[in-house]
C-alpha cells in the first residue's frame, strides 16, 4: 500500500470568509498590524523535505507561499462565527424527531448528518480558538513563582477556555484533511500564539491541535474524538481525548516572589537562578461531557457540561478533579445551572489542599483548607473584560485549498443569509466530494496521513511534525514589504 500525505479536493466552494466582509476593499479586514512569520520559506524543500512528495491528485501540492504563511493579516473578536440568524423554517423539535426515528436512543451520532439549520457557520478546527479567548491569562500563568500558584492559574485558564454555546447549535464536522491556523497577540511584550488544527482522522473523528508562544514558554496539544449520542430529550457529547500543556519555566529558586510586571517572562528570565538553565513543567487534562437538553420541548432548554475533569501535574505532584454538575436529562436536578466543585490534592498522599466551588459561567471561588481562607478565583465577566484576545487569521490567498474558511466558506455565506436550502445544497457537496475522493484512495491503494500532525510514539494523540516548528513564531512586524504598500494603497 502506498502511503502519501492527502488532500481535502477543492469543493464548489468559492473563497469566502465566513460571511463577514473582510476584503482588500477597506472594510474590516485587512490590516496594517500583520503578524510576521519567520523570515525562512517553509515551503523550501531545505526546510521541509518531510512535507514534499509527488503531485498525486490524491495528495496535493503544498499551498504558494509555504506550508504555513508569514502573515495574519484578518482580526476577528474570538467569537466569530456565532450570532448567524435563524433560518425559521425548521424546528429543532422536527430535527430530534427525525433523528430519533433514524437512530436507537443511546446510538452514535457521529455518520448522521445534520441540516444546515441547526449549524453555526464554523468548522468545530475552529472552535480551538475558545481555548485562547482569554489567552493573556497565559502571562499570569507563567508568571506565577510557586507550584500551587501556577496550578491555580491552570485551573483559572482552564474554566477561562469553557465556550458558552447557544442552544441547539452545533459546528460543521470537518472533513479529512481540514486545516485551520490563526495567531494571537499578546500585549506587553508577550509575543504571539500561533495556532495550528487539523482533522487526522475521520472514522472515528479525531481533531489534533497546536498552540505555542515561545516567548512565554508556553506549548499544548490536544486530541479530541467526539462521541455524540442522542437521549431522547437530550444530546450527550463525550469528549475522548488528553489536553496536554508544557510550560518552559527558569531552573530559578522559587521563593523569591516576582511582580507579574509586563517583561516578567521565561526568555526575559531564563538567565535567573543559580543554574540558569530552564525546566519544564506538564499538566495533563480531561474534559467534561457536553450535554444539549430539551430538544423535545421538555423542560428548559439548555447546554451545560456535565461530569469531571482531571488536571494532573507530575512535576508538582498535583492534580485536580472538577465536577460539572448539570441539571440533567430532563433538566430535573436540583443543582444549579452550571454549578461546579472540585479539589486540588497532593498526587501522592492524597491530601486535600484547596476547594473549589462556584458557577463555572459566573464566579468560582478557592478555599484553603488549611487556613480556611477563601477568595474568588475565577469571574468569568471580569476575565473577559481583562484578559479577551482577538483572533489574526491569514488573507484569503494565504489559506491553504483545504482550510476550514475556504472549505466551508460558501455554505457560512449561505447560513449568514438565512438560506438555509442552499446551505444544505453547497454542505452536501463538500459532503460527497469527500466520499467520492475516499473511494478514489481506496481504488489507488493510498493510505491517508495527515499533513502537519505525527502520532505521538505512545498512541496517545498527535504532536506537530519537527519541520514545522521554527515557523510557529510569528512576530510583530514593520516592514510587510509589497504587501504592506498593498495594504496602504487599499486603506
Amino acid at each position: 500500500m502506498v502511503t502519501v500525505q492527502g488532500r481535502v479536493r477543492r469543493s464548489p466552494v468559492n473563497d469566502m470568509n465566513g460571511g463577514r466582509g473582510e476584503s482588500a476593499d477597506g472594510g474590516s479586514g485587512l490590516r496594517l498590524g500583520a503578524l510576521k512569520l519567520s523570515q525562512v520559506d517553509p515551503s523550501s524543500a531545505a526546510s521541509c523535505d518531510s512535507l514534499t512528495g509527488p503531485g498525486d491528485v490524491l495528495r496535493g501540492a503544498l499551498p504558494a507561499g509555504g506550508v504555513i504563511s508569514r502573515l495574519y493579516t484578518v482580526e476577528r473578536p474570538a467569537t466569530y462565527g456565532e450570532g448567524a440568524p435563524e433560518s425559521g423554517d425548521l424546528s429543532l423539535v422536527k430535527v430530534a424527531k427525525e433523528l430519533l426515528s433514524a437512530v436507537k436512543a443511546g446510538a452514535e451520532l457521529t455518520s448522521v448528518p445534520l441540516p444546515a439549520s441547526v449549524l453555526d457557520p464554523v468548522s468545530s478546527l475552529e472552535k480551538g480558538i475558545k481555548s485562547m479567548q482569554r489567552g493573556e491569562l497565559i502571562r499570569e500563568l507563567v508568571a506565577a513563582r510557586t507550584p500551587a500558584a501556577r496550578f491555580l492559574e491552570l485551573v483559572r485558564f482552564f474554566l477561562s477556555g469553557l465556550p458558552k454555546e447557544r442552544f441547539g447549535k452545533k459546528p460543521y464536522n470537518p472533513v479529512l484533511g481540514e486545516v485551520f491556523r490563526a495567531a494571537f497577540q499578546h500585549r506587553d511584550g508577550g509575543g504571539s500564539t500561533v495556532m495550528l488544527a487539523e482533522q487526522v482522522c475521520h472514522h472515528p473523528p479525531m481533531t489534533a491541535l497546536h498552540l505555542s508562544n515561545p516567548t512565554l514558554g508556553f506549548v499544548m496539544c490536544s486530541h479530541a474524538t467526539p462521541e455524540p449520542k442522542l437521549w431522547g430529550n437530550s444530546l450527550e457529547i463525550k469528549l475522548k481525548g488528553l489536553v496536554r500543556i508544557k510550560l518552559t519555566l527558569p531552573a530559578a529558586d522559587e521563593s523569591a516572589g516576582v511582580a507579574n510586571g509586563g517583561g516578567d517572562t521565561p526568555a526575559s528570565r531564563s538567565g535567573g537562578g543559580a543554574s540558569g538553565g530552564l525546566r519544564t513543567e506538564e499538566y495533563v487534562l480531561t474534559r467534561p461531557t457536553i450535554l444539549t437538553s430539551g430538544y423535545l420541548g421538555i423542560g428548559k432548554q439548555r447546554m451545560e457540561f456535565s461530569g469531571e475533569s482531571i488536571i494532573r501535574c507530575e512535576a508538582s505532584d498535583l492534580e485536580a478533579v472538577i465536577d460539572f454538575k448539570s441539571k440533567g436529562t430532563f433538566n430535573l436536578r436540583s443543582t444549579d445551572a452550571n454549578g461546579v466543585s472540585g479539589r486540588v490534592m497532593e498526587s501522592s498522599t492524597g491530601r486535600t489542599l484547596y476547594e473549589l466551588s462556584g458557577n463555572w459561567d459566573k464566579v468560582v471561588h478557592v478555599t484553603d483548607v488549611a487556613t480556611r481562607s477563601s477568595r474568588v478565583l475565577f469571574d468569568y465577566d471580569a476575565v473577559a473584560e481583562q484578559y479577551g484576545m482577538n483572533v489574526w487569521l491569514p488573507p484569503e490567498e494565504a489559506r491553504e485549498e483545504h482550510n476550514s474558511l475556504r472549505v466551508w466558506g460558501a455554505c457560512s455565506k449561505a447560513i449568514w443569509a438565512g438560506n438555509s436550502r442552499e446551505a444544505n445544497e453547497l454542505k452536501r457537496a463538500v459532503e460527497d466530494g469527500q466520499r467520492l475522493l475516499r473511494k478514489e484512495r481506496e481504488a489507488a491503494g493510498v493510505e491517508w496521513t495527515p499533513r502537519y500532525f505525527d502520532p505521538r510514539p505512545d498512541g496517545e494523540g498527535y504532536t506537530v511534525k519537527t519541520a514545522l516548528v521554527p515557523f510557529l513564531r510569528p512576530e510583530r512586524g514593520n516592514k510587510l514589504g509589497g504587501l504592506r504598500k498593498k495594504l496602504k494603497e487599499a486603506l
